[in-house]
């Protein structure tokens, strides 16, 4: 992410107030939001587990649920992870392009209106893909305010109303013009979860755990 002090070319304050609040939001996604979605599998939480299942203290189905919902945590925080580094770095590289585009031509604040609208459209895209997340997984997910770019989490319930509500103003707009095609919602579908294999004690067999593919939420 280039420095603040390199945009000291847009003087316009309607322009700088709105690339400020862009600026330090996309820093804040990289240094501190996308990192509380870094992937981390206790192992001694499993071995744990292993030590209570060979004393006879825990059902094989318990460890099962246990993998299942710790694997379903991973590769959630992975793919919102993934939407969070688009939007970092993509943002950082479209902040690069806008200040050498605006260097080289020195007209800062007749350009910032299009890159301005590029980052718009970058934070519509992120935020449009971890909808979907929410629908798969049924979980809270980050979005970025359309207002002031500050970051939250919402539930799938509020995104849910988000999202109809964009579709209902859409449809709207679209049967003004006498042209309203059926709005739809795509769907992600990640790839299937793996099987884990615990190791047991010498001479005992080792726990294989197959860990189901959960259906995509559609509802």
């Amino acid at each position: 992410m280039p420095h603040f002090r390199d945009l000291s070319g847009v003087k316009n304050k309607e322009n700088r107030a709105q690339m400020e609040e862009i600026f330090r939001n996309i820093n804040h996604t990289i240094d501190v939001e996308a990192r509380r979605f870094t992937a981390h599998i206790d192992e001694l939480h499993n071995q744990e587990y292993r030590v209570k299942y060979l004393l006879n203290e825990i059902k094989k189905e318990d460890i099962e649920q246990v993998l299942i919902n710790q694997e379903r945590k991973r590769e959630r925080h992975r793919v919102i992870r993934e939407v969070m580094d688009t939007f970092g770095n993509v943002g950082a590289e479209i902040f690069r392009r806008f200040i050498a585009d605006a260097t080289a031509k020195g007209s800062w604040d007749d350009l910032w209106p299009t890159y301005h609208a590029e980052l718009e459209g970058l934070r519509d895209y992120c935020n449009n893909e971890l909808l979907t997340i929410s629908y798969y997984y049924k979980c809270s997910v980050p979005q970025w305010s359309t207002e002031n770019w500050s970051i939250t989490n919402q539930s799938e319930a509020d995104m849910r109303r988000t999202e109809r509500n964009r579709v209902l103003a859409a449809y709207q707009k679209l049967k003004d013009t006498k042209a309203a095609p059926t709005p739809t919602v795509a769907a992600v579908v990640p790839a299937p979860m793996p099987t884990i294999t615990i190791p047991n004690l010498p001479g005992l067999p080792d726990l294989v755990i197959k860990l189901p593919t959960v259906e995509p939420n559609t509802k």
